[in-house]
């Protein structure tokens, strides 16, 4: 048998230790944690911050309410041919939440409804980090055996038309391809798509603005479904009623991300942009 020249040894030896370089390098970016998802809310202000956030929450859900008492007001009012009441707020309504304000606003939660039960089997220290133009979900996931983390980037069209797209996928700090994914992406849409129809016949907008739960959840279950094929949706958000499952349905008119701030424009819908959505809602 023949030996091989010491120049086919000398590369076949530069190409493996190239390969184990490459091998190392690749798990240490899987393993690693990004920068930002190593920072947490302080403690210290955790509780401030979580207070913040739920003041932002009750004061956009207390002017859903107004929005819908103005409905009824004004829907009393035509049926007795009066002339219409003042509105008590305005048409729009701004929301604006810091990322530090959304952790510890989850942290709470999620401690008082015993969230984690339902999660940690899969995930844990779930994140949301709003950047520059991009929405990030993270979490330390248990199969994969590292922070993996799905970088969307929301935005509306020029036709209104909101679009969640997702970017990337990430492990650690290293892009991750769609095959890892992609099987839990089509059992989620799978999974969606077949409660669809039983939720239809119960789906209705009440005259005075109020929607059932079953229309908010076909809605925003087609805005999953669409998201996961980077197609756009209606631009439509759901505010929750005090004291009702109810919530109503709203317009998202603006959407703007900054480094650690999302800031959302929400407008009332007209009764015919009600009608149109429910139609949209009730179709196959």
């Amino acid at each position: 048998m023949r030996k091989l020249p010491k120049r086919l040894l000398t590369i076949a030896a530069i190409l493996l230790f190239a390969l184990l370089i490459f091998a190392v390098a690749t798990f240490t970016l899987y393993k690693s944690t990004p920068a930002w998802y190593a920072a947490p809310v302080d403690p210290d202000q955790r509780a401030a911050l979580a207070q913040q956030a739920e003041e932002k929450v009750t004061e956009t859900q207390n002017w859903a309410t107004l929005l819908h008492g103005d409905a009824i007001r004004a829907e009393r009012a035509s049926a007795s041919s009066r002339p219409p009441p003042a509105t008590r707020v305005t048409e729009a309504h701004e929301i604006r939440f810091s990322t530090d304000e959304l952790s510890a606003l989850f942290d709470k939660w999620s401690a008082l409804n015993n969230w984690q039960s339902h999660y940690s089997r899969y995930v844990e220290n779930p994140r949301l980090i709003i950047q520059k133009d991009h929405l990030i979900l993270a979490a330390d996931v248990k199969d994969l055996a590292a922070i993996t983390s799905f970088h969307f980037a929301p935005r509306l069209d020029q036709q209104g038309q909101l679009h969640l797209d997702l970017v990337r996928v990430m492990g650690g700090r290293l892009p991750l391809p769609d095959m890892l994914w992609q099987t839990q992406k089509d059992n989620l849409v799978q999974q969606l798509e077949s409660r669809i129809p039983a939720w239809r016949p119960s789906a209705r907008i009440d005259a005075d603005g109020a929607a059932s739960e079953s229309a908010m959840w076909i809605t925003l279950s087609r805005l999953v479904i669409r998201a996961a094929h980077n197609e756009p949706a209606d631009p439509i958000l759901f505010l929750p009623l005090t004291a009702t499952s109810k919530s109503v349905p709203v317009k998202l008119t603006s959407l703007s991300l900054d480094d650690g701030a999302l800031t959302l424009q929400v407008q009332k819908l007209t009764p015919q942009e009600r009608t149109a959505l429910l139609a949209k809602i009730r179709a196959p």
